[in-house]
């Protein structure tokens, strides 16, 4: 069914807390996920910026409810982006195998997203609805399953508003939907199910790959699940 995190309380590796406390994900190692709460405090002047900046009205994969920053090359993205990278440093999220040489993985392509109202939707109803995704992952099952697991690439979502929300499948699990709170940081493995969900109102939040060296992604990041 469906689990929302409404007031998380648990930072272990596992990620959120259920509303029993326990654990809402089993470690990263076996679910792909990591929710890690609190993780950046929000900058008003990080959130301002993103407000400000120009979004491809042509949308993302041709959904114009869906938006990102043309530039990835901002002030802000930069400097959130190192934070980014101290955080998911400390969490054994950039490391990679021998094959490296001891080089980590780094914070790409970070962009700020923009999702905008979709007419009568209903954020409380459990049953997809217009305005939701398609189910997908960020990258090609296929390819990652050439890869050692700790070298696979992530996404990551920050959140900079209350209300932004993700529904996603665990590698290890059921489909859950997750609400973020503003400063929240969520990582997924690249070949972890999930979709977008509709909004009733503006969401803004950021997106992020984590790519280990010399890695080139497809020109899409929505694959099928399980392709």
């Amino acid at each position: 069914g469906q689990i929302k995190v409404t007031q998380p309380h648990c930072r272990s590796v596992a990620g959120g807390a259920g509303g029993d406390g326990a654990p809402l994900f089993s470690p990263y190692e076996t679910s792909g996920i990591d929710l890690i709460e609190n993780a950046i405090a929000i900058e008003q002047a990080t959130v301002d910026a993103i407000h400000k900046s120009n979004f491809d009205e042509r949308g993302i994969n041709g959904d114009p409810t869906r938006q990102q920053t043309k530039s990835g090359q901002n002030g802000w993205c930069k400097r959130l982006a190192k934070q980014q990278a101290d955080v998911l440093r400390s969490r054994g999220h950039l490391g990679t195998s021998a094959k490296y040489g001891g080089r980590e993985k780094g914070v790409k392509s970070m962009h700020g997203l923009l999702s905008l109202e979709t007419e009568g939707y209903d954020e409380a109803a459990v049953e997809r609805q217009e305005g939701d995704q398609g189910e997908h992952t960020d990258q090609s099952v296929e390819a990652l399953q050439r890869m050692a697991d700790v070298d696979k690439p992530s996404s990551t979502m920050y959140a900079i508003q209350d209300g932004t929300r993700l529904r996603i499948k665990p590698l290890d699990g059921d489909w859950v939907t997750l609400w973020l709170k503003p400063g929240d940081l969520l990582v997924f493995r690249g070949d972890v199910c999930h979709h977008g969900m509709g909004y009733a109102g503006k969401n803004y939040r950021v997106h992020a790959y984590l790519y280990p060296p010399g890695y080139k992604p497809g020109p899409s990041s929505l694959h099928p699940c399980g392709q």
